[in-house]
């Protein structure tokens, strides 16, 4: 395994010739061996060599495409409306790594570092980052620095973006039904060194980490309150006798090192306390703090979206359904294979403000959208922000820049079968109807060419998930979000792959990543 790589695949900044402006594309180390797990490789559709300089008019080797041209529209209620097609006012780089992957998690440091997990290699489950604006990458395995030995599944990371310290977790050996935990690596330096934890110990699965300003805690030798937040004992109900009770939400005070338990059972999962059917499905997302310190986290109330919220360090709590149209209904543990949109993975984002951001994915494919301008008291009407020609968006992820900046990415099929990763951005977001520019960033066929399978029927025999999507913005200004490319479609075996499993860590996924600039 190679883990210092140079590649230009994402534009070097999106200044390069390939993204059409008059600065010399960067050369690419041109040793990787496609099919091997050698690291990441430029798209080899345009028919150029790697290393030369594309030309700026066509399709690039770099994987920038200076021809791409995406869409403006309008978000509303009902549908979104397209107002111009050949849309220039994006530019986007593709790149594909040739790693394998699951649940992607992405992070971007001030000074431009991005990180991006899981990578699967033979060395270990680990982290990807680039501190060049994506011009080199390398592969970290945190138990090679450090760090805790991880496991493949239910990746989650998260930096805590005011102390600069990377979480890295994955559900301890014997996976998520001996409810034992997540191994947890820790890193002050953005991935050169880490030490070794636990964090979740009761649970197993799907867990969300959140920093937060102490709200009446004293805190040790950090600025953050960090929170665990994870369904106990399992996120999924099995059958009758196993499946989830409550949230289990912990707290840390000291950056990590230790957590205790705050939330008790007072966030039950069972649907019969939510006025629910008991065929239902209660199953929490992400969260989120203001500045005050209290804590936000969305989830599936059944056929509702809805956000319970603390704002006494996860003491007490209250849950509020937002209004809007119904989630897709649950029926048994066979839905999460029938339907994509089970889960409401990554829902919420916060601003600088304190301004609270929803998108959520309702029972027929769309996205709608939602703000709260008074912490969760009140929201605004929703309105379908997916792209006019999407009938099914899946798995959709937000972030927010400055107040009123909002970004999303998510999966997005036009015909119900094939699905792209799309990443748009509004500078309206506080408008009643805000204005979207909106691109598909993938330019060599769809990510998942048959359906969007989320991984659920392999995970029987070892296979991984793909539930989450995340975008972030760098400090610049540019986006960045990461996808997977389905490398076996149809069929989940070694023998309907187009790449060697094997070589890729058993993955049937690539992890594939996108930038996305303003021109």
């Amino acid at each position: 395994m190679r883990n210092g790589l140079t590649l230009a695949a994402l534009c070097v900044g999106l200044w390069s010739a390939a993204c059409g402006s008059d600065e010399p594309a960067a050369e690419v180390d041109g040793d990787t061996d496609a099919g091997t797990d050698a690291g990441p490789t430029e798209s080899d559709d345009a028919g150029q060599d790697a290393g030369m300089e594309p030309d700026a008019a066509t399709p690039s080797a770099l994987g920038c495409d200076p021809t791409r041209l995406g869409q403006s529209y309008r978000a509303a209620a009902g549908a979104s409306v397209a107002l111009v097609e050949d849309d220039d006012s994006l530019r986007s780089c593709f790149f594909a790594t040739d790693l394998g992957s699951a649940e992607n998690t992405l992070a971007v440091a001030r000074d431009g570092t991005v990180l991006v997990a899981p990578t699967y290699t033979a060395e270990g489950t680990g982290i990807l980052r680039s501190r060049d604006d994506g011009d080199s990458w390398e592969v970290i395995v945190p138990a090679e620095r450090g760090g805790a030995a991880h496991e493949r599944p239910q990746p989650f990371m998260m930096l805590d973006a005011e102390a600069e310290r990377l979480f890295f977790v994955t559900t301890t050996a014997g996976g998520a039904f001996n409810a034992q935990g997540f191994d947890l690596s820790i890193s002050d330096d953005l991935g050169e060194t880490f030490s070794a934890g636990k964090v979740g110990v009761g649970t197993g699965d799907w867990i969300k980490l959140i920093p937060a300003a102490p709200v009446t805690s004293t805190l040790t030798d950090y600025p953050n309150v960090l929170y665990a937040s994870s369904p106990a004992p399992i996120s999924t109900p099995v059958t009758a006798g196993l499946g989830p009770l409550h949230q289990q939400v912990q707290r840390s005070l000291d950056g990590g090192e230790t957590w205790q338990d705050v939330a008790g059972e007072q966030l039950s999962l069972l649907p019969v306390d939510h006025d629910c059917p008991e065929t239902e499905n209660v199953i929490y997302g992400n969260g989120v703090a203001t500045s005050d310190g209290a804590l936000y986290l969305g989830l599936r109330r059944c056929t509702r979206f809805a956000v319970a919220s603390s704002l006494d360090e996860g003491a007490t709590w209250t849950v509020q359904d937002v209004s809007g149209p119904d989630l897709v209904p649950f029926a048994g543990i066979l839905t999460y294979v029938d339907e994509h949109n089970v889960l409401q993975a990554e829902p919420l984002a916060v601003d600088s403000e304190d301004n609270l951001y929803a998108v959520w994915a309702d029972a027929t494919g769309r996205l709608i959208y939602s703000v709260s301008r008074d912490r969760a008291v009140s929201w605004s009407e929703p309105v379908v922000v997916s792209a006019p020609a999407v009938q099914v968006a899946a798995m959709s992820g937000l972030a927010v820049n400055e107040p009123g900046t909002l970004a999303l990415a998510y999966y997005g099929s036009t015909d119900g079968e094939a699905f792209d990763g799309y990443v748009a951005e509004t500078t309206e977001a506080f408008e009643q109807e805000p204005l979207f520019t909106s691109l598909i960033v993938n330019d060599d066929g769809p990510l998942h060419a048959d359906t969007l399978d989320a991984g659920y029927i392999e995970l029987l025999s070892g296979g991984d998930l793909i539930e989450i999507v995340q975008v972030r913005y760098a400090p610049s200004g540019d986006l960045w979000a990461a996808f997977t490319r389905d490398r076996c479609p149809g069929s989940g075996t070694s023998a309907g792959c187009d790449w060697d499993r094997a070589a890729h860590a058993t993955s049937a996924y690539e992890l594939v990543i996108a930038r996305v600039g303003h021109r």
